[in-house]
Order: structure tokens, then sequence, then C-alpha cells
């Protein structure tokens, strides 16, 4: 029978073993801030190259502006200029019109052509709305619709709903282009315009996109919202665009911003972002047209966060120090522009302020609102040009967004932008906010 024999380290052995133990565990000791901090400035340097460069493709760029389904090409067509000068009531009306459908109606718009009701929705909250239906398309109704809530800056309440801005003005003839099958005989979705009955704040802006909201898809608000009647909400929303005027006092040039920042994180299709600015940097089908009366190639700003300039300027003057004898004052001011528009974005996620689209992107509609400001004094007989090709940008907008049946419609919906031209996909950004999260990891695994 075999014998078995058992083995005691000494008291040496046992000391040694100990000693190498407690080594390693001091290498780990000192290893764990270098870790910490390593990771963490690589992250934050990782995440200060995202205006410039693509660590995960190894391309010396920021991802450019791109639209994932064929269908929303914006390239395919072009769209003629709208008026400059305002249309005069054919009722006779002495007074004015301070609602919408009254406006459309004063104006010579058919109610055959455009069903304009008002809606009481709840107590506190009313609204204008309009439809236009597709003049020559399918036999099957239209299954899709696109939404535009029109807003203003709340001057003037007491004005004819078309005389008292603008952009009033300008969206009355993209509701009577729309309607006639002459000239937009590609319409294949339903078009919803609505207003406000009450002008004032954004605050009732984004009450009345809430209220629009659940009154279309009967859900409750404030415990009693009146819905819609049947024959307006048989068309599903896919797209909501809301236009949002701000005041232009310190403005000195046309100030815009395309704005699709939601609740709790969340993003519309970032086609429907890519398509509203591309967009705007159509040209009209003329041949011959003014430079100077192009919201976007005249004289403007586009941003993608809702923060005043003071953000740049501040970011600006932190980079200066670091960048200014590297690169050149351009690339320098770009980048720095870029870095703050990002930082904007991010802190629009997170902390607001609140959007008026909110709503309907809680409830899976594909929403941004585009927020305007355009200084000048408005004429009682004529319309600013960059409210005129404002809303032919819209109108170029529709059109793509009419081509395209969005029932499998899938792109990107978590990225970061810099700019309105340019995005930071979560492919990219996931890694450094891993690395700027992993020292907090760290010290939680050591306390636990």
């Amino acid at each position: 029978m075999a014998e078995t024999t058992s083995y005691f380290p000494s008291k040496e052995e046992r000391l040694a073993e100990y000693n190498k133990a407690r080594r390693q565990e001091r290498k780990l000791n000192r290893l764990v801030p270098v870790v910490i901090v390593l990771s963490w400035v690589i992250g934050i340097a990782w995440t200060a190259l995202h205006p410039v460069v693509s660590v995960v493709t190894g391309e010396l760029k920021t991802r450019g502006a791109y639209i994932d389904e064929n269908g929303l090409d914006v390239h395919r067509h072009r769209v003629r200029s709208y008026p400059l000068q305002r249309k005069a009531s054919t009722d006779g009306r002495a007074r004015p019109s301070p609602s919408m459908c009254d406006a459309l109606v004063s104006r010579g718009i058919l109610p055959s052509l455009v069903k304009c009701i008002r809606h009481r929705a709840t107590e506190n909250v009313s609204f204008d709305v309009a439809r236009v239906l597709p003049s020559i398309g399918p036999v099957v109704q239209s299954t899709e619709a696109i939404v535009i809530v029109v807003g203003d800056s709340g001057t003037g309440q007491d004005r004819d709903w078309y005389e008292r801005s603008d952009l009033h003005a300008s969206v009355f003839a993209l509701v009577q282009r729309l309607s006639s099958k002459e000239d937009c005989p590609w319409l294949s979705k339903a078009v919803y315009f609505v207003s406000p009955a009450s002008h004032g704040s954004g605050d009732d802006l984004t009450s009345v996109v809430d209220a629009f909201t659940a009154s279309y898809l009967g859900e409750k608000f404030d415990n009693a919202v009146r819905h819609l009647p049947p024959d307006l909400t048989f068309p599903m929303i896919r797209s909501m665009i809301v236009l949002k005027e701000v005041e232009t006092e310190q403005l000195d040039r046309s100030d815009v911003r395309i704005l699709p920042q939601g609740p709790q994180g969340l993003l519309p299709n970032l086609d429907l972002v890519f398509a509203t600015y591309l967009s705007f940097q159509s040209y009209p089908a003329e041949k011959k047209w003014n430079r100077s009366n192009s919201i976007y190639y005249g004289n403007s700003e586009f941003r993608a966060h809702p923060f005043a300039t003071v953000l740049e300027d501040r970011v600006t003057s932190a980079v200066q120090p670091l960048l200014g004898d590297w690169v050149g004052q351009t690339q320098m001011t770009q980048y720095a522009r870029d870095l703050a528009g990002m930082a904007g974005f991010v802190a629009a996620l997170v902390l607001g302020p609140t959007q008026p689209h909110s709503s309907a992107l809680r409830h899976g509609v594909d929403a941004l609102t585009i927020q305007v400001g355009i200084p000048g004094d408005s004429s009682p007989m004529s319309i600013h040009p960059h409210y005129a090709d404002f809303t032919r940008c819209l109108e170029h907008l529709i059109r793509s967004i009419s081509n395209l049946h969005e029932r499998l419609h899938h792109s990107v919906t978590q990225y970061t932008m810099p700019s309105p031209s340019k995005f930071v996909s979560h492919g990219e950004y996931i890694f450094p906010a891993l690395l700027v999260s992993l020292p907090m990891i760290i010290r939680a695994s050591a306390l636990a």
C-alpha cells in the first residue's frame, strides 16, 4: 500500500511567499494611480480631438453630413423662390384675422383644398390645425404625415395672423403652394400646419406641441385632453418640424439653430437633421438669383445648440494659449467653435433647455426645432428675403421627406454634433467616455 506524505513549508519559505505577495501588492498600488490619471488624460484628449480627428476610422476629419436613405436625398430637386411681397386680403374684411384659419380663408385658400379648424385641446391650450392632402397621388389614402408647428416671437398678438410676422406670411405661401396640384404634384404625404391660438413665450409653444401630440394620438394630457376629429388623424405622424422665432434686438445677422435635442438624451433620426441642414444649402430653381437673399449663403450663422456665442468666446480664449503658436488663426477659431458646439450640444441634452418638439420624440416621432432670428424691420407690404428663402428651404425639406416611406426607415439616433454639418457617432465617443469613467469605477471597486 502506497504511503502519502505531507509537505509543510518552513518558516523561511512562508515568510518569502508573504514578502512576495506584499511586493506585488505595492506594485499594484503604485500602478493604480498611474492607470487612473492616464485613462482620464487619454479620455479627455480623445474627446478634445473629436472636432478634428476621427480616431476610430483613422481620418483627420470629423464625419460630415450624410443621409443614409437614398429616398431622402435632398440633391434631386430644386424649389422655386418664394414671393417677397405680401398678399392682400381677398374677402374685403375690415377687421383682422387673428387666427391662422381665418387668415387662410381671407386670402383665398379654399376650405375644399385646406381643411382648417380651431381645436381647444385643454382649458388652457388651443391651436389651429390646417391639413393639406396630396392633390395627385396613389389611389389609397396617404398613410404618413408631416407636421409643421409655426410659432412666432410673441409680438403683435392682436394683429392679423398673416401680418404678424414675415414667417407667417411665408408659411401662408407654403400652404398655398402645397395645396396646388400644379405647383406640388410630388406631394405624397399629408402635411399639417399647427399654430398656437395665443401667442407668447416659448413655453406656450411647448404646451401646444404637447397638447397637439396628445390630441392627435388620443393620449392623456393634463387629465382633460380633447381628441382631434377622427377624419383628421388617420395618417401616422412620421416627422415634426417646430419653427420657433426669437427676438432679434441683439443680432447683427440671421441666426439659425437646428436643435434636435430631446428629453433624457432622446434624439431624432440623424437623417432628418442632415436633410434639414442640406435643404438650407440648396439653390433656388431660378438660374439667376441674388446670393444675399439666401438665408444660408447670405449674412447668417448656423448652430446645433441653443446657447449664446459667449460659450464659443470662452472656449476660444482657453484654446488660444494652447494652440495659438501651432496652428493658424482660422483653423484655431474653427476648432474652438466646433469644440464649443459639441460641448453645447451635450449640455443641451443633459441640462436643457427643453425644446418644444420633445413631446413628439417621447412618442417615437422624429422631430426637431428650428430656431430662427432674422434682424431687420418688418414692412407692411414686403417680406424679408431671408424669411422667404427660409420657407423655400422648408418646402425643399418637405419634398425630400415626401419621397421616403418611413415605416422601415432606420439610421443613427445616438450622436453628438460639433456643428450642423458634422457629427460624432456613439461608436466614436463611447470609448473616451469609458476612459474618463474608468477612475470612478476603480475607486468604487476599491471601496467595495
